[in-house]
């Protein structure tokens, strides 16, 4: 506030190599204070410059500073509660060591961390003790939290194989909307190129165990994944305005090798069961595999009695980019009304897809909840030269009429 006066008070002594701070404040009455004592050596020569000092703060309302911080239609959404800062840093040359405290009125979180800039080694320590997220976002559905961050590591360059990162993240307790989260876990470490994450939660909304582990260069990845999820749901996790939660054993295998434009992976998911609104869907196995270098394309998915196959003479890069223009050429010839079949067939790139669907799948039960259903169905799909589409439905019924057979040449 402009009308407020702003006090500085300053008390230090000393030589241009050494300068004690007494005492330096400034305050604001009634709404902030923030004091500094401590030493600094050589305070004339940056190069050298080297830093001992205690830091106080004392914010009984800084809610005044927003209009210049945030866009009129955000400054609901943020609030600054009385808080009290507390914390020493210590620097000397590119090394910094530091701790810092930030108490508000029901909880607090605190700071520990080491720097050192030459070597890039780095070590943090911070810890939140009920810390009452919701009186800075009141807007949110953030409530307590109690959590404690550890990370230590070299290097800031994640390809670079001398980079070496290990960190542990612990949940104690997290308020988020209607919803208490409790022991939750993730460990995370990479040395030499290699990585390894595990992540643990044994919440009702969020029960699941989570491993994966890999390679990484710069254009080059090879991760392996392993999760299994006791229940997720997705509604009490506020990501579903309807039902909609399930379990599953899911792996995953894959490399990407960008230098040379290949890519392949596999997926498996076994023991899936999901409800979604008032539907429930169940696959014993649902098997995925795909592979493209620069001049092919393959990809499987298998369950059931239900497969597709997919080839293409083409990289996925270029897969992807004909599909597109084709489906932007199609969106416009629609608007337009008019359909150039001819003009779609140049641009579409080649392929050859082939879907078989019975009774006993996942997509035949998303149907059948859907009002459709059948006994067998058959297409394939080829463009080369021209463009062609046969397939067979068996015993098709939709919306109360059932047709015996479909067929198309």
């Amino acid at each position: 506030p402009q009308y407020r006066p702003l006090e500085a008070r300053i008390n230090a002594a000393g030589t241009a190599s050494r300068l004690s701070v007494n005492a330096c404040t400034v305050a604001l009455p009634r709404y902030a204070s923030v004091s500094v004592t401590g030493d600094v050596e050589n305070p004339m020569s940056p190069d050298k410059l080297a830093l001992n000092l205690d830091l106080n703060g004392d914010f009984k309302n800084i809610n005044f500073i927003k209009p210049s911080m945030l866009e009129a239609e955000q400054q609901a959404a943020v609030n600054f509660p009385p808080l009290k800062l507390e914390g020493r840093v210590k620097m000397r040359g590119e090394d910094v060591k530091g701790t810092l405290t930030l108490a508000l009125p029901s909880g607090h979180a605190a700071l520990d961390a080491d720097w050192a800039g030459r070597t890039t080694d780095y070590n943090i320590s911070l810890q939140a003790d009920s810390l009452p997220l919701k009186a800075l976002l009141p807007l949110s559905d953030l409530g307590l939290l109690t959590a404690a961050i550890n990370a230590q590591g070299h290097g800031l360059d994640m390809f670079d194989p001398e980079t070496s990162i290990n960190a542990y993240v612990k949940i104690d307790d997290f308020e988020f909307g209607k919803e208490n989260y409790h022991d939750i876990r993730l460990a995370a470490r990479l040395s030499n190129g290699h990585f390894s994450s595990n992540l643990l939660s044994q919440n009702d909304v969020l029960n699941l165990s989570l491993g994966a582990y890999g390679t990484i260069a710069p254009d080059a990845y090879d991760v392996k994944l392993q999760a299994y999820i006791e229940n997720i749901d997705l509604q009490r996790l506020e990501m579903s305005e309807t039902a909609m939660y399930g379990h599953a054993d899911i792996t995953c295998d894959g490399t990407i090798d960008l230098a040379n434009g290949k890519y392949s992976g596999k997926l498996g998911i076994k023991d899936l069961g999901w409800t979604m609104d008032e539907a429930y869907y169940y696959a014993d196995a649902i098997d995925m595999d795909f592979s493209s270098d620069s001049t092919h394309t393959t990809g499987n998915i298998a369950n059931g009695d239900m497969t597709l196959s997919l080839k293409s003479p083409c990289g996925i890069d270029s897969l992807l980019a004909g599909f597109s223009r084709t489906g932007a050429l199609a969106a416009e010839q629609a608007e337009r009304l008019v359909i150039d079949a001819d003009t779609l067939r140049d641009v579409m790139p080649q392929f050859d897809c082939s879907i078989k669907v019975g009774k006993k799948n996942l997509a035949s039960q998303f149907l059948e909840s859907s009002g459709v259903e059948f006994n067998d169905m058959r297409f394939n799909v080829t463009k080369d030269s021209t463009f062609r589409m046969t397939g067979d439905i068996d015993r098709l019924t939709a919306s109360g009429l059932t047709i015996d057979t479909v067929r198309m040449y």
